[in-house]
């Protein structure tokens, strides 16, 4: 997930800082992005948007986000920046369909991406509709949960093997678990609650990443805790 240090560092004076940055806010924000695009260019289209139509719209997107500096106007001091980031899609997808209504009735008229005012996360917040916020926060779920099976798979092979039965079983574990990773079947629960806190470790160092105050990582796992699998 994004830090707010992450969105400061995309102005860094140092290319490679603010490069590094970039891949980094990319890659985390991909998943979660590319299906509110698609969601937001089938509603303003009113038909199904194709993979590769919401893969040109977040790249545009990301294309407007630097030569803008849009989120050179988030404030951490207002909310989420996933929020923020949300508002941002949602107007330029928006615009992006607004600009193909256009050229459909005065073909050959091109118009220009409207500038972006000044942008709250609170009042965005409240013209995002509730059933694509929670899409979102599902899809963000997902990527820090991969991140986090990912750091612990990195650490240890097997604790990876074992997470991943465990997170396949909804927790029981597989019958010849033991067996898969070759130990002894009394040493299995010690390794599973082991495993289970790794991960969970892991989880919240991605979660605590995304707020600017310690004090507000526990409404933020309470807000996204559902989505946990």
């Amino acid at each position: 997930m994004t830090s707010w240090s992450t969105v400061a560092r995309l102005s860094s004076d140092t290319r490679q800082v603010a490069e590094v940055a970039w891949r980094d806010l990319i890659a985390r924000y991909r998943g979660p992005l590319l299906s509110q695009a698609r969601r937001l260019l089938a509603r303003g289209r009113g038909r199904p948007a194709t993979a590769e139509d919401a893969e040109e719209a977040v790249q545009a997107f990301w294309v407007a986000c630097l030569e803008k500096d849009w989120l050179g106007r988030a404030d951490a001091e207002r909310g989420r920046f996933r929020a923020f980031v949300q508002v941002l899609l949602k107007r330029f997808v928006r615009d992006r369909v607004e600009h193909e209504h256009a050229s459909v009735r005065h073909p050959g008229k091109g118009r220009s991406v409207v500038e972006m005012g000044a942008l709250g996360v609170e009042d965005g917040a409240i013209a995002c509709e509730r059933a694509e916020a929670e899409a979102f926060d599902r899809e963000w779920v997902k990527v820090a949960i991969d991140r986090a099976v990912a750091a612990v798979e990195g650490a240890s092979a097997r604790d990876g093997v074992v997470l991943r039965d465990l997170m396949r079983t909804e927790g029981a574990g597989s019958p010849d678990l033991a067996a898969l990773i070759r130990v002894h079947a009394e040493q299995l629960p010690v390794i599973k609650s082991r495993v289970r806190d790794r991960f969970s470790k892991r989880f919240a160092e991605e979660l605590s990443a995304t707020v600017r105050d310690p004090a507000d990582f526990d409404e933020e796992w309470q807000a996204l805790a559902r989505y946990l699998p």
